[in-house]
């Protein structure tokens, strides 16, 4: 049986393109959500003074984490930590799905980029379900030893697409000054929210939203 790699071979390109667009910009929003709760919990009384204002969305929180079955209870961070595999997923569709590059130099770096986020969503996904907190010494290791080194390495090889685009086009497209502006955006959102991963995330799943509107589908 032959395999295809093209993008019309997936579910989502196919009978439901239009999911190459929502998943993308769903994670974008989740990224914006989940950022200022997980800081609020994180920071409690140290938080930003814009993200401590958004009172609500702290108890919100607390609230929303009664919802877990009682056999299954963790903490609130613990339980919107989990999330964050949800913004991976949705920000690796929009790169996936996003248009082809033109240019093996661009190809290079967007696949690079592709990656790099696909090692920072394993090293999540060990961080707050495989280590919890119970395990911290893991927890170290796969966030700071492998998530964030990988993000800013996500970060760079978009930035380093954008560039890319830029000098072979001959011409500032916005999606190209939107890519190169990757790493400037990042460190605002984790400024902003002062809190990781997801203020570098809210940059990448930006960028990957943006590009899945932009670009025909296409690997």
């Amino acid at each position: 049986m032959k395999y295809s790699t093209n993008s019309e071979a997936f579910p989502i390109s196919g009978h439901r393109p239009y999911l190459r667009f929502v998943i993308p910009f769903a994670s974008f929003l989740l990224a914006a959500i989940l950022g200022p709760i997980q800081s609020a919990i994180w920071h409690a009384e140290q938080s930003p003074n814009w993200i401590k204002s958004l009172s609500l969305l702290h108890e919100l929180a607390v609230d929303f984490q009664a919802f877990v079955p009682t056999g299954s209870m963790m903490l609130p961070y613990d339980f919107f930590g989990k999330m964050t595999a949800l913004i991976y997923i949705g920000a690796f569709i929009g790169l996936l799905f996003a248009g082809k590059a033109t240019d093996p130099k661009e190809a290079i770096a967007k696949k690079f980029a592709t990656m790099f986020l696909l090692i920072a969503s394993c090293a999540d996904v060990i961080t707050y379900w495989i280590a919890g907190l119970e395990n911290e010494a893991l927890r170290f290791q796969s966030f700071w030893l492998c998530e964030v080194p990988a993000l800013a390495l996500c970060i760079a090889s978009l930035s380093i697409f954008g560039g890319n685009k830029i000098y072979i086009e001959k011409h500032l497209h916005w999606t190209s000054v939107l890519l190169l502006a990757t790493p400037a955006l990042a460190l605002l959102a984790t400024a902003s929210q002062n809190y990781m991963p997801h203020g570098p995330l809210l940059a990448v799943s930006l960028v990957a939203a943006t590009l899945s509107f932009s670009t025909p589908s296409s690997r």
